[in-house]
């Protein structure tokens, strides 16, 4: 109903106690409905740092709603270039040391004095986001697919992709 009204930060606020079980209609909201800034406003007066101990070796374990949310928030940051900010939000140390990697790269490629140093930069950048760009700067549902690893098919309750270049099977 929250939704249907346009009040979009009080339907992510009603749907939160659950998202376990409603995690792809939050993503949803997080990723396509909210504005970046309502989405931080929301994630800093509601949604604290896990203190749940998680095994980040393990690709199986299953992450606390509050990192998932917060990981999502830091991705999009960093996806609009918010670096400073995005930081604090990486639930996982190894992935947030990749990001400030990434963010010190482009902030390199913006303050080079010369093309070859600019484009050692952005290569760098590049590379970064080659192996790693899916934890760092991936969306959870479509068109990234974070939630799955990459994974297209099956993700989050989005649609098929059409379009010229697309061929359906």
């Amino acid at each position: 109903l929250s939704l249907a009204r346009g009040e979009y930060v009080d339907a992510i606020d009603k749907l939160y106690p659950m998202a376990t079980l409603y995690w792809g209609d939050i993503a949803y909201i997080a990723e396509r409905v909210l504005t970046t800034d309502e989405l931080k406003t929301f994630v800093d007066a509601k949604v604290a740092p896990s203190n749940a101990k998680v095994d980040f070796n393990d690709p199986y374990a299953q992450l606390p709603s509050a990192m998932l949310l917060r990981n999502l928030l830091a991705r999009r940051l960093m996806r609009e270039g918010r670096y400073n900010e995005a930081m604090e939000y990486f639930g996982n140390p190894k992935i947030r040391s990749k990001a400030q990697s990434y963010a010190t790269a482009m902030h390199d490629a913006d303050a080079a004095w010369g093309r070859v140093d600019r484009a050692q930069a952005l290569f760098a950048a590049a590379l970064l986001a080659r192996s790693s760009g899916i934890d760092i700067l991936g969306s959870e549902a479509a068109p990234d697919f974070q939630n799955l690893g990459g994974m297209f098919p099956g993700g989050l309750g989005q649609e098929l992709p059409e379009g010229a270049f697309l061929v359906k099977v």
